[in-house]
């Protein structure tokens, strides 16, 4: 039975699979921290983008809107 839980113990099948899962966690906490840490600034940012997004694609719809090939 101590050769069994002595085998158990040194065995590192599927430790790969932890390593990866405990890198992964390590990042999604990260990744947490940083959106947390600077919300304010990244909801001003993904704003400024969309509304010039918007603008484009509104200035495109317009520029095209006198032209039909149809």
């Amino acid at each position: 039975m101590l050769a069994h839980v002595a085998q158990f113990i040194s065995e590192e099948d599927g430790s790969g699979s932890t390593d990866h899962g405990n890198l992964y966690l390590v990042a999604a906490i990260a990744l947490f921290a940083l959106f947390a840490a600077f919300q304010g600034g990244m909801l001003s940012t993904v704003s400024t983008v969309a509304s010039q997004f918007v603008n484009q694609f509104d200035s495109l719809s317009i520029a095209d809107s006198g032209k039909s090939t149809l």
